[in-house]
Order: structure tokens, then sequence, then C-alpha cells
């Protein structure tokens, strides 16, 4: 039997442009994969409220360079959660934004904001008298659709790219989720505590805590960021640029082999369009 080939234009032009970045100069980063399996609690969310998603780091450590370096940046890139809710015969896929983690000594207080469609981390380096507790990985407000999902969905997976800009770095990270009846899809206005203190986990909501409900990983007050999951130890691979950011190359720097498969690209697109 001839095997089938998939010749979809997605699958084409995403060939063509992924080869001219390739001879384009565009470095492809390595990073570390990490993924935590876990489920949900018993309790179905029903429709239109909200899942927090969050995922923090726990038990750092910064051996060798990182101990010595005067900052240290930690990437987290490619976040997801995925699982089915069989029930409704309904699949999820949900990126997460990135987060660049700087560590300083210069750093004394632990804050997070959210801008560039990523989130932006800053922490006292781990061993300083005002280290931080369980630093906020990443975190997404997600809308339920009108039907909700149900309870006890399992399995539920995140898996998340890890990287960081000097070596010696590694700790143990862990997710959870949470539900709302109302949030933001406005990150900055949700008030996120960066790390643990005041009674609260890292990842906290804190503009909106009254309205939490039962759902997810929680169970309601005062579980605002949901029963986290077992921790998975890693250690991340180290980089010489920032992964969170995606260079476009100047046109000067494509190449030949770079601007064929473009213009082969566009080309398909013209021909299906006049077909």
């Amino acid at each position: 039997m001839t095997p089938i080939k998939n010749t979809s234009p997605s699958r084409f032009i995403h060939t063509a442009l992924i080869g001219s970045l390739l001879f384009s100069g565009v470095a492809v980063i390595a990073q570390t994969t990490s993924t935590i399996t876990s489920s949900f609690n018993s309790t179905a969310v029903g429709g239109d409220n909200w899942l927090w998603i969050n995922a923090r780091m726990t038990s750092i450590n910064f051996s060798g360079a990182s101990a010595s370096a005067p900052v240290v940046r930690v990437y987290v890139t490619g976040a997801n959660l995925s699982f089915t809710d069989a029930a409704a015969g309904q699949s999820y896929s949900i990126p997460l934004p990135n987060e660049v983690l700087t560590f300083s000594g210069g750093i004394l207080t632990s804050s997070v904001t959210f801008g560039a469609s990523k989130w932006n981390a800053d922490f006292p380096k781990p061993g300083s008298t005002t280290s931080a507790t369980s630093p906020f990985l990443t975190g997404l407000a997600y809308q339920l659709s009108p039907s909700g999902i149900s309870g006890g969905i399992s399995p539920v997976s995140m898996t998340a790219l890890f990287s960081t800009d000097q070596p010696g770095v590694s700790f143990n990270w862990n997710w959870s989720v949470a539900a709302y009846s109302q949030m933001s899809s406005d990150p900055n206005s949700l008030g996120v505590t960066a790390a643990d203190g005041s009674g609260l986990q890292s990842g906290t909501p804190r503009n909106v805590t009254q309205y939490l409900i039962a759902g997810g990983r929680g169970g309601g007050v005062p579980n605002y960021t949901g029963t986290t999951t077992p921790t998975l130890l890693v250690t991340p691979a180290v980089v010489a640029g920032d992964p969170t950011v995606v260079p476009v190359p100047e046109p000067s720097t494509w190449g030949a082999a770079g601007t064929v498969g473009i213009l082969a690209a566009l080309s398909y697109l013209r021909r299906r369009r006049s077909a």
C-alpha cells in the first residue's frame, strides 16, 4: 500500500518557513522539556466560569557559576495544559504565557508583571536573607465555554520548556488549577503574588479571591491556587539568548535558500486562490 502523504497547505508553508529560518541564521535554542501529569478533583465547573492555571518553583538550587553570578535568569516557554473531558467529548490544549524570572542580589522584594505577551518576574537570589519562596512560574485565566467541564478529569498534563543563562541551576516545579466565577483576561488586573507570603501561596490572584469556587484542583476558600501536584526536578538547559523573544531576521540575511523557501510558499498560496 502506498503511504498517504500530507500535502496540506499548512504543512507546505510550515516546511518552507522553517527552512527559511534555518538558512537565515536564526538560532534554534535547545531547552529542557518537563511534563507533570495529575488530575482534577470530582467537582464539575459550570459554564462561563474560569480556570486559574498556575505553576511555581520549589527547592531552588544555584551552584557553580550561577551561585557567583550577580544576576541569573530562568526562562519558561511553551507551557501548555492538556486534558480531555471524556463525558463531554471535548479535548483541551491550553497554552500559557512565557515568563522571564530574574534573580539578583540587588533585588529585595519579589514582584511580577505582565507585558510584551509574557510574565516578567524579579526575585532576590536564593540564599539571601530576602530570598523568595516558591517563585511564580506562569499563569493564565481561562474562561470555559457555556458547557463547562466535568469533575474527575484524568489525566491532566502540563508541559513546559525551561532554560537559563547560567550553568548550575536546578529546581523542582509543580502546577495547579483553581476555579473562579469571575476573573479578567487582563493579567495585570489580577494582582498575582510573585512568591509565598502573608498567608498566600505564590500565584494567588489577590484581586479576585472573593470569586473563588470549588473545582479544578481546589475545594474553595482558602485554596486560591488549587492543590499543587507532586513536584518534579528539572535542570534547565543553558542558553545564550532569551528564548521568549523570537528574532525576525533582516531580509538581507535570509540568504538564497531562505528567500526561495518564502517565495515558494507565497507562490503556492497564489495558485490555490486562482484555482
